[in-house]
């Protein structure tokens, strides 16, 4: 993801913008750029501009790659979709073939390039207990003696000889 930030001249991102924006009216805006990283955030991490938002707030990397510091402010949901509408359909596709341009020339993209997860972690998965484990044994032994001797196998715990009744 860094190599990504590096891959791409986000001044020239944000030049190509400029046209949008008035620098002399209204409050100052988040730059382009930076929005511009949001959005390829959430296509890069599959987020809604909600969770790009919530994470952009505590995840490090993230930050790193928008550019932010510690203490700088992360734009908000509404204001991705005001940048969305701002720059409209057409800008916006500009743009991601600009930036997917960069990223192929410098081997980040492509589609030769397969991409495999090869991620090792720990993490919480379902494991039968030891309860489970011998349900699942006790049911291996009915299905075997089902097959032995089929007639008796539905007995639940045991069965009468027929000589002894």
């Amino acid at each position: 993801m860094l190599r990504m930030r590096r891959a791409v001249d986000w001044e020239g991102i944000e030049k190509s913008l400029a046209s949008y924006y008035d620098a002399w009216t209204g409050r100052p805006s988040f730059a382009p750029a930076l929005l511009v990283r949001m959005l390829v955030l959430e296509y890069y991490a599959d987020l809604s501009d909600r969770d790009v938002e919530e994470q952009a707030g505590y995840n490090l990397l993230y930050r790193a790659f928008l550019g932010l510091g510690m203490d700088d402010r992360v734009p908000d949901s509404t204001t991705l979709v005001r940048f969305r509408d701002r720059i409209g359909e057409e800008g916006i596709r500009k743009v991601f073939a600009e930036v997917n341009r960069q990223l192929e020339a410098a081997g980040l993209v492509g589609s030769d390039r397969p991409v495999l997860d090869g991620v090792r972690m720990w993490a919480k998965v379902a494991r039968r207990s030891w309860v489970g484990l011998m349900q699942r044994g006790r049911e291996k032994v009915y299905e075997a003696l089902g097959r032995v001797e089929p007639d008796r196998a539905d007995a639940p715990w045991g069965y009468k000889s027929e000589s002894l009744a």
